[in-house]
């Protein structure tokens, strides 16, 4: 059941950029005021799990990966119960991430998201990647059949 009241969109600008400094800074515990616990990620990475903890785990890998991980929001759109937003994320490879060895190499990609918010907490998330970029800067396979 989704809530009739809306916050203001400054108020949900704030939250987003809340969730971009966790998952750049790998504080996991700042997702808890955030996010509820049984939201729905719509395009989870492989081992993920579900909820907040899947939103963790993901961050947590991430930030293991690229440990200097910084992010710039771009844009955000806010409608009614909704955010989306574009970042671009820059850092060091130095941890493997989604199967792929730590490089060394400087990486950066291009995410977008959309955000649903309940209560002033995120319960619903999708997110595409500009991941082909990221990965031919580390070096990896790309190939189409």
């Amino acid at each position: 059941m989704s809530s009739s009241y809306h916050p203001p969109p400054a108020e949900l600008r704030e939250k987003f950029r809340a969730i971009v400094d966790a998952i750049t800074s790998g504080d996991l515990g700042a997702f808890d005021p955030l996010v509820r616990l049984d939201m729905v990620d719509h395009n989870p990475v492989p081992a993920q799990g579900d909820g907040r903890p899947g939103l963790k785990f993901w961050a947590r890998e991430l930030h293991e990966a690229i440990p200097d991980l910084t992010a710039s929001i771009e844009d955000t759109v806010v409608e009614n119960d909704k955010l989306a937003a574009r970042v671009f994320f820059r850092g060091t490879h130095r941890g493997d991430f989604l199967n792929i060895a730590a490089s060394g190499e400087y990486v950066e990609f291009e995410t977008f998201f959309i955000l649903r918010f309940v209560d002033g907490l995120v319960v619903e998330w999708w997110d595409a990647s500009n991941t082909g970029r990221a990965l031919r800067s580390l070096g990896a396979p790309l190939s189409f059949p």
